[in-house]
């Protein structure tokens, strides 16, 4: 499906409710994914888990939400709708590796924050100076 032919259908969605609605734009999200529109896939998503909370495909929607997010190096979002996941689907057969994807973006997100933006003053040759480390 094209991007224009997916926003049309998109815009139609949202205009109503009915369960093949919500299958509709559960479907659509998941169009999107596979063509890599993650931006797309999360605005789908937002309606569809707030339209449809109940249904279905509700539970790998969430999933898929959280992914988009991922995939978007949003990590802070991404983490927050992992847990949000695990809260509402405790034991679901992927509860490792969501763990194992929330570690991740944890450490992610801390070794962005103490990266420092610029070197410092001084720069190479005042570490060396501290380090015994030859600048020549």
């Amino acid at each position: 499906m094209s991007a224009p032919g997916i926003n049309m259908c998109f815009r139609k969605m949202q205009r109503g409710y009915s369960p093949g609605r919500g299958r509709a734009l559960y479907f659509m999200s998941t169009v999107c994914i596979s063509t890599f529109r993650y931006n797309q896939a999360v605005s789908i998503l937002q309606v569809a888990l707030e339209k449809y909370p109940d249904h279905p495909k509700a539970r790998n929607g969430l999933y898929n939400y959280a992914l988009c997010l991922e995939r978007l190096k949003r990590p802070g979002q991404a983490i927050s709708a992992y847990q949000n996941y695990l809260a509402k689907h405790p034991n679901d057969r992927r509860k490792q590796k969501i763990q194992n994807k929330i570690a991740t973006l944890n450490a992610l997100q801390s070794s962005r924050n103490a990266v420092p933006s610029r070197p410092a003053p001084g720069g190479l040759r005042k570490l060396a100076k501290y380090t015994a480390i030859s600048t020549v």
